[in-house]
């Protein structure tokens, strides 16, 4: 709750008390952060790895808006991430 959703470590306190009824501290919630982060640590560096070592990176189907303010788009035409 604190990092994807960006909640205070207070709100996730708050959070847990009303909606599970658990009663816990401020430092708990840092402390369960670090675990989990410690707990991943490995993958995300394997995955950090593999993704770096890939010929391409990132490219899907969304296309998206772009002007044409550098001179290149002269037709405004949607574009891709394909060509990244």
């Amino acid at each position: 709750m604190s990092g994807m959703y960006r909640h205070s470590h207070r709100m996730v306190v708050s959070a847990l008390s009303d909606y599970f009824g658990l009663k816990i501290g401020l430092g708990t919630v840092s402390r369960l952060r670090n675990q989990g982060s410690e707990a991943v640590s490995i993958a995300v560096e394997e995955a950090k790895v593999y993704v770096q070592s890939q010929r391409i990176v990132g490219a899907d189907e969304t296309g998206f808006k772009q002007g044409n303010a550098d001179g290149k788009n002269p037709e405004k035409k949607r574009l891709g991430y394909g060509w990244l």
